[in-house]
């Protein structure tokens, strides 16, 4: 396997001003420095700014990482809005600079997110003759988001895909969103990584307990929080000994709305907490017996991924993503939306009805570990450069 210099351009990446988005191309950045140079580069408005314009260069897990931050206005009109798209790619051209000069020429540009990152990818290639691959995660291409793409953006996008030399979606269920909005591709599936030193499996019993963990945004379109909850309060009414803990990435004050929403009659059963680093997460998933996931719909679901990666079984709605395994093996799977259809799967999982295969669990998450995903990506790596 040859060591490759690439160059990792993200639509989303975490930062100062957005601590977790994009976190999941920061995984696949971590990934890939196991066998390849790395150097990130993300172009970001910052409202906060006090310079016009600042490079900040960092080198951490293996990678390097160059961010540019420009000063975003308070509000923009129309003819900002496209000076905007104009400074967004003058800084990327500013920081490939940067990076041209400190670490030498990429042999690949690995882009994440085919709009508006890709672009420059697109740039990259056209003028100075770099290959690109691009990787998606967007949501909005899922047909139970409903989401309108304008016919701007949706042909920059075409573009973008169509000259990449592989599309890579996290599921083949994103990949047939994206083939239903016309975007064809070079495609192949490569999942979301895992890292699998904060989520592995515990190595005690919890002995008789029954404790279900939910973690997400806690978005009500999304996960359907309320449909999560009337099913356990009722769960409750059996298995008086049962608890539910969710950990919010956002509002706690939001969330108590839901339960409140909800009419949930046993709030003594619940266990609400608020972001919470990866490792407490890690934590909690190895203190649960199992894992819940009521949502409307999932581009991946890292969650299940992580839970399974802890050696814990899941209930979900199949709604996309890593939903759409259907194994009793390795969890339970319900009708998305049937709230009767998710009791009764509590109800069986309670009452040690189903059986699960630890050992299986395990080696479904061996997919996704940094490992497996670095080999997926060098392979792709080495058919577009062919040396």
């Amino acid at each position: 396997m040859k060591k490759r210099n690439v160059l990792f351009l993200a639509s989303w990446f975490p930062t100062r001003i957005h601590e977790t988005s994009g976190n999941f191309n920061e995984k696949f950045a971590q990934a890939l420095a196991v066998s390849h140079q790395v150097v990130v580069l993300h172009v970001i408005a910052d409202s906060d700014a006090t310079s016009k314009v600042e490079f900040v260069s960092t080198e951490h897990d293996g990678y390097k990482k160059v961010v540019v931050y420009f000063r975003k206005r308070r509000s923009e009109t129309i003819f900002h809005k496209v000076q905007k798209a104009y400074r967004y790619f003058k800084y990327y051209r500013k920081g490939y600079q940067f990076i041209l000069e400190k670490w030498g020429r990429p042999d690949i540009v690995h882009n994440n997110v085919l709009f508006p990152s890709g672009l420059f990818a697109l740039y990259l290639k056209k003028i100075h003759k770099i290959p690109y691959i691009s990787t998606e995660h967007w949501t909005g291409y899922l047909s139970a988001r409903n989401v309108t793409i304008g016919k701007p953006r949706l042909m920059l996008t075409l573009a973008i895909a169509k000259h990449a030399h592989w599309v890579c979606p996290v599921t083949e269920h994103l990949q047939q969103g994206m083939e239903q909005f016309g975007i064809q591709g070079n495609y192949s599936v490569v999942p979301n990584v895992v890292d699998q030193t904060i989520f592995y499996p515990a190595h005690h019993s919890l002995g008789g307990t029954l404790r279900f963990l939910h973690v997400s945004n806690c978005k009500e379109e999304h996960k359907n929080i309320t449909g999560m909850l009337r099913a356990f309060d009722r769960l409750v009414e059996i298995h008086p000994n049962a608890s539910l803990q969710i950990i919010t990435e956002e509002s706690v004050i939001d969330l108590e709305h839901l339960i409140l929403q909800s009419g949930c009659k046993n709030r003594s059963n619940l266990i609400i907490k608020g972001r919470q680093p990866a490792e407490k997460i890690g934590e909690a998933m190895r203190e649960s017996n199992c894992f819940v996931l009521f949502s409307n719909f999932e581009t991946f679901s890292v969650v299940i991924a992580e839970a399974w990666s802890c050696g814990i079984p899941a209930i979900y709605s199949r709604c996309g993503g890593l939903t759409e395994i259907n194994s009793p093996a390795i969890g339970i799977q319900v009708t998305k939306g049937d709230e009767q259809e998710f009791f009764d799967a509590l109800r069986t999982f309670s009452s040690g009805g189903i059986h699960f295969d630890r050992a299986a669990i395990l080696n479904q998450a061996k997919e996704y570990s940094k490992y497996a995903v670095q080999e997926k990506f060098t392979t792709l790596y080495d058919q577009v450069l062919k040396d």
